[in-house]
């Protein structure tokens, strides 16, 4: 039960909110093998990291997820099978300075590597085939000016590169920059859900609480208010104050 969750909001303190009131987005139903969790998040301009293993019947500690993770951008990728137990270093959201990117669907056959990826990020091209397929994106973004600088028709015209690569019909992919999150789904499902809440007093002249939300792969047990993406072959960008724009992968 493989799924990765994208959330971006206007507030450092949404994260928790969100996670407590719709926990089987974050919590998935126990495995009947050894798994792992993933999260990264944001904290100021550094990218952090939480990886845990998840024995075979256990259910996600929800608190545990959430301890210290203040932050108004994060990845979850949830459900990682572990076939040689669990590493941290494979275990995604990987990170590269302030770049974030995970993925489902790269299989062990199907990424291969080239020279300049090699010399650039031969710490990612030499893992598992997730972290390749990162190094690869990163390789591909640096042609086109820099991953910070780089547009979504750039990233989408990578994602598109990747799939290639991956060696899977099904393939689902995010990345995340300093600027705003991406989404890629082929031959996988994708729902979201935005959030536009008051906080406090109806009278204080605090911003309203504003976040979106975005599962990709199995979607079982999602609450019935997200909304299905209209195709199983999108991409989305996700801006830090929560907007949405979906079009075609």
């Amino acid at each position: 039960m493989e799924r990765i969750v994208t959330y971006a909001s206007n507030r450092l303190d949404g994260l928790e909110r969100v996670a407590k009131s719709a926990p089987s987005v974050f919590v998935t139903t126990p495995l009947d093998e050894d798994a792992a969790w993933g999260l990264a998040y944001r904290q100021g301009d550094e990218v952090l990291t939480k990886k845990r293993p998840l024995r075979a019947g256990a259910a996600l500690d929800l608190d545990e997820l959430l301890r210290d993770a203040q932050t108004d951008r994060a990845f979850l990728h949830l459900g990682q099978p572990m076939p040689r137990g669990f590493s941290r270093d494979e275990v995604g959201p990987h990170r590269f300075e302030h770049l974030a990117f995970s993925c489902i669907g790269a299989s062990s056959m199907g990424v291969t590597g080239d020279g300049d990826v090699l010399e650039a990020y031969g710490f990612l091209a030499q893992g598992t085939p997730a972290q390749r397929l990162f190094a690869h994106l990163l390789t591909l973004l640096d042609r086109g000016g820099g991953s910070a600088e780089t547009t979504p028709a750039q990233v989408r015209a990578a994602f598109r590169e990747l799939h290639a690569r991956a060696g899977s019909e099904s393939f689902g992919a995010v990345f995340g920059n300093s600027r705003r999150s991406y989404v890629y789904a082929r031959g996988m499902d994708l729902a979201f859900q935005h959030r536009d809440e008051p906080v406090g007093s109806p009278h204080a002249a605090e911003p309203p609480f504003r976040a979106v939300v975005l599962a990709l792969g199995d979607l079982t047990g999602l609450p019935e208010d997200f909304r299905r993406a209209p195709s199983r072959d999108v991409f989305g960008v996700v801006e830090f104050d929560g907007a949405l724009e979906l079009g075609e992968a």
